[in-house]
């Protein structure tokens, strides 16, 4: 099935997970906290990471970022006993994919695997030789957005990471300015409307986008009762 990588500093449910997942066909390796974690993830990037939010030394949403820095496509779920929206909003600004309670069942864990999974190869399908990148550059605003390094490049020539997802939202939205663009059309165009999740989604991920954007990012506007224009 698929290769994950357990990050948890819990003992019990960490290798209660391990057995859970291995059951299910997978093949699991697990690290006890953020440092090694990251190590297993150098030494060979995983299909998908199940990562702890709160362990002692680094956090999880400081190891969530650098995995994302290193790698914009693998998938990365957190996992907590905390569920604050605070904290699921911080969680996905640092480049998250999914944001699961730890009581959560072991089917709706499995599910939200498979279902990340889907979505990663879906994005990688669209990659030109299966490599991170999602073809030349193109501006948005002042800001130059490069679509083989995943990057988002302002007029001083700072740099900021892009996900895959945020380099082809800010394409979708860049091909079709001034055009009021469904919450939907969104879904269908990511993920070929393979999504078990809600719209919401996109509304988180347009909220992150205008954060990156500054003053590029007021933009985007949100058309009430449809979903969102890009009006250069």
């Amino acid at each position: 099935m698929a290769e994950i990588l357990v990050i948890e500093d819990d003992l019990a449910f960490r290798e209660s997970l391990a057995d859970m997942l291995e059951d299910a066909g997978h093949a699991v390796r697990t690290a006890p906290n953020g440092a090694q974690g990251l190590a297993a993830f150098a030494e060979k990037c995983p299909d998908i990471v199940l990562l702890d939010v709160m362990m002692p030394g680094r956090d999880g949403f400081s190891v969530c970022a650098e995995m994302r820095a290193k790698n914009p496509l693998v998938p990365i779920l957190m996992l907590t006993a905390k569920n604050a929206e605070r904290d699921r909003v911080r969680g996905l600004q640092r480049g998250a994919d999914d944001y699961i309670d730890k009581t959560v069942g072991t089917q709706e864990l499995l599910a939200r695997i498979g279902a990340a999974l889907r979505r990663a190869g879906a994005i990688a399908a669209h990659v030109p030789d299966a490599k991170p990148g999602l073809g030349s550059s193109f501006m948005f605003g002042a800001h130059r957005v490069d679509g083989t390094r995943y990057r988002l490049i302002d007029q001083r020539g700072r740099e900021h990471p892009l996900a895959p997802r945020e380099v082809r939202m800010l394409k979708f939205l860049a091909e079709h300015a001034g055009e009021s663009i469904a919450r939907e059309a969104f879904i269908d165009f990511l993920w070929d409307g393979e999504y078990a999740g809600t719209t919401r989604s996109i509304d988180q991920a347009i909220w992150r986008l205008r954060e990156k954007l500054g003053t590029d990012g007021r933009k985007i506007k949100t058309v009430h009762g449809a979903g969102y224009a890009y009006r250069p």
